[in-house]
């Protein structure tokens, strides 16, 4: 290796040709390099502290069976030809070490989705804002975020307490790994609800209420006074329903990512929706990380809120004795919002919500293997839903 140092520049070529250097180089710097002038890991860790780390996160992308590098990028080639952020390629690598094949398949997906966004600023910073925040990501891909909201209307079937009930019954038995929503009915009993098997037997003070997948297919597909609906509490001019997509145009979301209170649809994560901001009830929303317009920081620090042009809600939270959001989950689990996308950037399903998703103009992204990457995306949701 050769050192050159003219007053405080110095620079250490290695005998591979790796080049560091700094202009920073004092005697008490200069007298530390000599005399290890003969540990070369120790040199280099000196010009670049975070060298060891880097060399293991090479190390660990070598042995991906799905990210590549070249030069200081990572990429995930099957996806597309975007760099991946660092602390994204960590998760993966985390993922794939610990062989759990669900968080593997929801950074992947969410990878597919976010390699959508048009904002680049977004694709470089959402993970780090995620992380910061606690914030978990689907099976399919999609962000699990929260945001207040207040009641417009309350449904003559649906009111504030049986939608809370059944989303939140709903959801619990979606989380469980060893358990899911067949098979339960909802009963009440002197004004208060809960859930048992079908072979329950009723007695004289039991009402029946119905089959819990039927209970949370109507909640969030009926349109009419039966079901609840919520509203923002800023403007008070949305229709919110659970299992129904809220949106509004991009171009009309501010995209100044130093900005916190602009227009956008806001979701933070469960300590931001803590302190109650705008709304008296919270909801679980899921959001596509194409969706996103905005992560707005300041001083290196996220806000606890972003801004998007749509999410999906979802169910009611619910708030512990210590008054925290209850919801226990990881990434991985199994959610039912990607089917609602066609592969061809439209609804899916009965078009009762105006969303489309919008393949970019991005060189880095070609448009047939994002077709076929969003086919696959929901034909594997829906086999392991159905499995």
């Amino acid at each position: 290796m050769n050192i050159h140092r003219i007053q405080n520049y110095l620079t250490l070529t290695l005998d591979d040709g790796t080049n560091f250097t700094t202009n920073e180089c004092t005697d008490e710097i200069f007298n530390k390099i000599m005399m290890h002038i003969n540990d070369r890991d120790t040199l280099i860790s000196i010009f670049y502290p975070d060298y060891v780390e880097a060399q293991k996160l090479k190390n660990r992308i070598l042995k991906s069976s799905y990210m590549t590098m070249e030069g200081n990028s990572i990429y995930i080639k099957s996806i597309s030809e975007l760099t991946v952020p660092q602390d994204f390629a960590e998760k993966l690598a985390d993922a794939e070490e610990a062989d759990d094949t669900n968080k593997i398949q929801a950074y992947l997906n969410f990878w597919t989705l976010l390699s959508l966004n048009p904002d680049s600023r977004v694709r470089n910073n959402l993970f780090k804002f995620l992380k910061q925040w606690g914030m978990v990501v689907s099976k399919s891909g999609l962000i699990v975020g929260y945001r207040n909201v207040d009641i417009k209307t309350e449904g003559s079937k649906f009111n504030q307490d049986l939608t809370r009930f059944v989303s939140q019954k709903y959801w619990e038995k979606k989380y469980s790994e060893d358990d899911s929503p067949e098979g339960y009915i909802v009963i009440m009993r002197n004004d208060d609800y809960f859930i048992t098997g079908e072979d329950y037997d009723m007695d004289d003070e039991d009402v029946y209420i119905g089959d819990l997948v039927d209970l949370y297919a109507m909640l969030t597909t009926d349109e009419s006074e039966q079901t609840t609906v919520f509203t923002d509490h800023h403007s008070h001019t949305f229709k919110i329903r659970l299992g129904h997509i809220v949106n509004m145009p991009r171009e009309k979301c501010c995209a100044d990512q130093t900005q916190e209170c602009q227009a956008g649809l806001h979701i933070g994560g469960k300590d931001w929706l803590e302190k109650h901001y705008f709304g008296d009830v919270g909801l679980q929303c899921l959001v596509n990380p194409a969706d996103v317009v905005a992560c707005p920081m300041d001083n290196n620090a996220y806000y606890g809120k972003m801004r998007t042009c749509a999410y999906y809600p979802v169910k009611i939270v619910n708030y512990n004795d210590a008054g925290h959001i209850s919801d226990d989950i990881e990434s991985g689990f199994e959610d039912d919002f990607i089917n609602k996308i066609c592969y061809t950037g439209t609804i899916n399903n009965e078009d009762n919500d105006n969303y489309t998703l919008n393949i970019p103009d991005i060189a880095e992204v070609d448009k047939n293997k994002v077709y076929q990457n969003l086919k696959e995306l929901a034909l594997k949701c829906m086999s392991d839903r159905n499995s």
